[in-house]
């Protein structure tokens, strides 16, 4: 990664930020679509039941693409290793970090894994975006393309299976909903609430 000036380096490129962005975007669809399907008789003229229908099948389309296309280019470029926990995120390094979102962030304290060139993710992050990204996101996509192609007759229409592959879709859109508003929460922990925000921007990170 090249360093910016002395307080700052590159942390995102362009790639990384247009893929974020199009990414949470696109989440943020599904979810607001998805919901709209399943609980359409609760949220009311939230969104058109047809027309949710529409976006969640598009959207999921392009979501689905664009993770194809983060998993390529972060294997071809290397950037891959930022996720791949070492050493230091073994449970000791988990508990650290874990201890400093609970009290430690309220105290002004200095992180225990502070973010560098060489490190992009502390220990929790590196697990967690392991565990979305490798095992949530590829789930979800499997299922939502499994119902798309039973729904539109591609394959053969079973009731008990749309059943099945639609609760496990859903519990899926649960968690990715959970993590959706932890990831928005501790964005807003920098040193201004936007700082983070800003990185995904500008792609430049300040020194912790």
């Amino acid at each position: 990664m090249r360093k910016a000036h002395n307080d700052k380096f590159l942390i995102a490129t362009p790639l990384d930020r247009l893929w974020h962005w199009i990414h949470a975007v696109g989440v943020l669809l599904l979810i607001a679509s998805g919901f709209s399907i399943h609980f359409s008789k609760y949220l009311g003229g939230f969104i058109a039941f047809d027309m949710a229908v529409k976006i969640h099948n598009l959207v999921g389309l392009i979501v689905a693409f664009d993770w194809g296309l983060w998993l390529i280019y972060n294997i071809f470029s290397k950037r891959l290793a930022y996720y791949m926990p070492n050493r230091d995120d073994l449970p000791s390094g988990i508990i650290k970090q874990a201890r400093y979102y609970l009290h430690g962030i309220f105290r002004k304290n200095k992180p225990p894994f502070p973010t560098r060139p060489s490190r992009k993710f502390n220990p929790l992050q590196k697990w967690t975006y392991l565990a979305v990204m490798v095992v949530l996101v590829p789930f979800e996509i499997i299922t939502g393309l499994y119902m798309l192609l039973l729904i539109k007759g591609w394959s053969s229409f079973i009731d008990s299976n749309v059943k099945l592959v639609s609760i496990l879709h859903t519990i899926g859109a649960f968690g990715t909903t959970i993590f959706l508003i932890g990831h928005i929460y501790l964005a807003t922990t920098g040193d201004k609430p936007y700082s983070y925000f800003m990185t995904m921007i500008t792609g430049y990170h300040k020194h912790d």
